[in-house]
């Protein structure tokens, strides 16, 4: 069986066309069948871009081709291909100490390929990677927004989603951005997805999410903290037990700071009408935002998405 075996590998059949063939004035054999096509293709790997090689000529023009009868080669990029965007979907990015630097000094660009983008928000992106041996989501924010989003930290409650780090650069001399380490939750949507998507109602799902809300809101509440941009795009729904967590703290305030001055950049349609009259925020602001969730969640549609302009709604809303 073995000396069968190895005859076969050495036989001039078994070749490839680049094999070098005993006789080498003979011609390397071909599968019979017309239109037959050679590929020889490099697999991808996730951490380079692969290229692959495309043999892409019948074996008639191939043995018609020249005295060497060799094949013209054609260096495809497939960095675009499908293989590629699902190996992208599992880069986890090292939030080491150089990462870091790199990141709050020049931001995601030169490491956008590096990492899997789990979102982006009025306040920033969000993508995955590993700090101190844990997965986490980070969001790169200007450092502006990382002070507010500092509200968030030392938080914890099961209807909030948890800061666990905010990275900054100690010397401040050339900071542009801030690294906002959050827990990361491997299946979640936002609940605008979820309820644009919803094809059964289901009475007792919506009034859980209502309470989850709810809870978490308060929660924040207790602890001296306004959320001022409380929206579905920034409650997410994670499995299992499809709980509901507020997120994106990027506009948020703290109930006992001076609000006179307070620079409002919510969502317009979730923004209370006294915000949107310059008046300072307070909890009923929140409140008023939870109502209009509340409002989505039961007609399952956008509010005011009668009026045809932000200056409309700020009108109507505002009176």
């Amino acid at each position: 069986m073995a000396n069968s075996l190895k005859h076969l590998l050495i036989s001039p059949t078994f070749l490839s066309p680049l094999s070098p063939s005993r006789n080498l004035a003979s011609f390397p054999r071909f599968p019979k069948s017309e239109g037959d096509k050679i590929f020889i293709r490099q697999i991808t790997r996730p951490k380079k871009v692969a290229k692959k090689l495309d043999f892409s000529q019948t074996k008639e023009n191939f043995i018609a081709r020249s005295s060497t009868n060799l094949p013209d080669i054609r260096i495809v990029d497939d960095t675009r291909g499908n293989v590629q965007q699902k190996l992208r979907q599992n880069h986890i990015l090292n939030i080491n100490t150089p990462v870091k630097l790199d990141l709050v000094k020049n931001g995601l660009e030169k490491f956008k390929n590096s990492t899997t983008v789990l979102g982006k928000g009025t306040f920033g992106t969000v993508f995955k990677g590993s700090h101190r041996g844990e997965t986490v989501a980070v969001k790169i924010a200007t450092k502006e927004c990382s002070s507010r989003e500092q509200n968030a930290l030392n938080l914890s409650h099961k209807n909030i989603v948890k800061t666990l780090e905010i990275v900054q650069n100690a010397e401040n001399n050339y900071q542009t951005y801030s690294l906002i380490i959050m827990e990361y939750l491997p299946k979640c949507k936002s609940l605008q997805e979820v309820l644009e998507n919803l094809h059964e109602e289901n009475s007792s799902t919506l009034e859980q999410f209502a309470i989850d809300i709810t809870s978490g809101l308060d929660y924040l509440h207790k602890n001296g903290v306004l959320h001022l941009d409380l929206k579905p795009k920034n409650i997410l729904l994670v499995e299992p037990g499809n709980i509901c967590k507020i997120c994106d703290f990027g506009n948020s305030a703290r109930i006992d700071d001076n609000l006179a001055n307070f620079s409002h950049n919510g969502t317009v349609i979730y923004t209370a009408p006294e915000i949107l009259l310059g008046k300072p925020p307070s909890v009923k602001s929140d409140i008023y935002s939870l109502g209009l969730v509340f409002w989505q969640i039961v007609y399952q549609k956008n509010p005011f998405c009668e009026y045809d302009t932000m200056e409309s709604i700020i009108y109507n809303v505002s009176m």
